[in-house]
């Protein structure tokens, strides 16, 4: 029943994969979850490896966790200014976690390598975390806080202003 969720969800997507300045999309602040949650959120993805990992092992930053697909032209649009904007604040306790969603790990490699990415890219193969995070486009990023909740979601691709108004003040808080 989730795959046949996630195959029209993905059809929904490569509607919203469309969207670009170009052709009238703009990314627009509008929460693919509730703005903010009462409960720590986590889930459970897997790594490169395959191996298990949880995004409560990153509690204690500021997390934008990135939900994107190679066959998403936003997406990858947007990846140079978001590895740029990891640069600049990961030693400030910040963390861009990339959520692959559907692609499989060599085609996630061959976008690490185009894009020369060092953040974290965990995968979410079936799209089940996305279905959980009531993710409706990509890209879709999801802003968490140091105590693990919820501050914020953005449906579309971030510009540098809108990083710069709505996460750095999040990082340099004290």
């Amino acid at each position: 029943m989730r795959r046949l969720l996630l195959g029209g969800v993905v059809v929904l997507f490569m509607g919203a994969c469309q969207a670009s300045p170009e052709t009238g999309g703009a990314p627009t602040d509008v929460p693919a979850a509730p703005e903010s949650t009462e409960v720590a959120l986590d889930f459970v993805a897997t790594d490169l490896e395959g191996s298990d990992v949880h995004l409560s092992s990153l509690r204690g930053k500021v997390v934008l966790v990135n939900f994107w697909a190679s066959w998403c032209p936003p997406c990858q649009d947007e990846m140079p200014l978001l590895q740029l904007y990891y640069e600049t604040h990961a030693e400030d306790g910040f963390v861009l976690l990339g959520l692959n969603v559907s692609d499989q790990p060599d085609t996630i490699e061959a976008i690490i390598d185009e894009f020369e990415l060092t953040f974290p890219v965990w995968r979410d193969p079936l799209g089940d975390i996305m279905l959980d995070m009531n993710v409706r486009g990509l890209p879709t990023s999801i802003v968490i806080d140091s105590s693990g909740h919820q501050v914020f979601a953005w449906l579309g691709p971030f510009d540098e202003a809108s990083l710069d108004e709505h996460i750095t003040p999040l990082i340099i808080a004290p």
